[in-house]
């Protein structure tokens, strides 16, 4: 009943992580048959400092895991030359995290990573907060990201897990895809995607 419980913590507290969202179109709008379609763009010219950057875009979940919500504006306001400067709080916010879920890793069958081996591991892989793509290795995530790839539970597993060692995880050495093995996510897409532009799936139809 124990382990029951530990797990049922494990996936709640690793499902709020994961949270994601999406959206789709058919990526050809037409405009009503009252309005023209427009002759031509018009753009702004206000400079760089009357916007706001709200997010990065680079990894996924940098700022809603690994910082708390006091630094994550800031965080997404600088450029990824001075994410260097956020290792520190990167660092607290990783012994939170293993402070509250180590135990139920280990009743989920997993094995956490001790707090300087899980900085080495997802510091070195999200510092700076930019997405690398190498031609000649295999895409997917860490390497380029694909629609299919569960980016978060790969970045979770890098800070919670023993991958490096590697620890037991149900059996098998631990490995960036072994949050990934566990029942807390749908294993694809609900629709398959498409093999030509746009890509993705078809929007679901309005409630």
């Amino acid at each position: 009943m124990n382990r029951h419980k530990h797990n049922l913590a494990l996936v709640a507290a690793l499902s709020l992580l994961s949270a994601c969202g999406g959206g789709g179109g058919d990526g050809n709008p037409t405009p009503p048959a009252s309005v023209p379609p427009p002759s031509g763009f018009t753009f702004q010219t206000f400079g760089k400092a009357a916007y706001a950057r709200v997010d990065r875009t680079g990894q996924p979940v940098v700022a809603t895991v690994l910082l708390v919500p006091g630094n994550r504006n800031q965080f997404n306001s600088t450029d990824p030359a001075e994410d260097g400067d956020y290792s520190e709080l990167m660092l607290q916010r990783l012994e939170f995290l293993h402070n509250g879920l180590d135990e139920a890793i280990i009743e989920a069958g997993l094995t956490p990573c001790a707090l300087d081996v899980c900085a080495r591991q997802v510091v070195n892989q999200i510092i700076p907060d930019t997405l690398q793509y190498d031609l000649s290795r295999p895409d997917g995530y860490p390497n380029g990201r694909r629609f299919e790839d569960i980016t978060v539970d790969r970045i979770l597993s890098a800070a919670l897990l023993d991958t490096t060692t590697p620890g037991d995880c149900n059996g098998v050495p631990c490995d960036g895809f072994s949050l990934e093995r566990l029942p807390l996510n749908p294993v694809r897409n609900e629709s398959p995607f498409l093999a030509q532009f746009p890509y993705l799936a078809a929007a679901h139809p309005p409630p």
